[in-house]
């Protein structure tokens, strides 16, 4: 992801919107890399510090990279229900369904995946969102709607970086 507020569908890396970034690992562990800005303090409640909805995103994204992964959820819910029509809405579904993810919160984290695609089809993140989902079901034993989802990333986005880099790997995890 680059830019303010075009970021690119990457699986396995991201930057917010302005500056920074986060490697996710092969187990979906988020780690912040050199140059990230770091968030402040976490507000109380998922409260979000006043500013653009841009600098909203960032605080949130910030916490996350952080792995202030509650604090991060929070934060992203509170933007969601400000800003669901933001350009950074999807992107912002996606880390919230993260949060879930790396805390091994795995249904929550398919169903948060899963509404996000549906709510975000045209968001850059939409391939991330299938592959998500994917894995999501297979560490819940739903291998055979796992390996469905995987062919629906491939047929839908066989060029994204979800599908060409990630995908043959997952697919053998689950058993597909």
């Amino acid at each position: 992801e680059t830019g303010t507020g075009a970021p690119a569908a990457r699986s396995g890396a991201a930057t917010p919107p302005i500056g920074g970034s986060v490697a996710e690992t092969e187990t979906g562990e988020i780690q912040a890399l050199p140059g990230t800005p770091q968030a402040t303090t976490a507000l109380p409640d998922g409260t979000l510090p006043s500013g653009t909805p841009v600098q909203q995103y960032e605080y949130a994204y910030g916490l996350l990279a952080q792995g202030k992964y509650d604090a991060a959820e929070a934060a992203f819910r509170a933007f969601l229900d400000q800003h669901p029509k933001h350009e950074l809405a999807g992107n912002a579904n996606y880390w919230l369904a993260q949060s879930y993810y790396v805390r091994s919160q795995y249904e929550r984290a398919a169903k948060t995946f899963l509404e996000g695609y549906q709510a975000y089809p045209n968001s850059s993140k939409a391939p991330d969102y299938l592959l998500k989902i994917g894995m999501s079901l297979a560490k819940i034993d739903q291998k055979q709607d796992a390996c469905a989802v995987f062919s629906e990333l491939e047929s839908r986005f066989p060029d994204s970086p979800a599908a060409k880099e990630r995908l043959a790997g997952e697919r053998k995890a689950a058993g597909c």
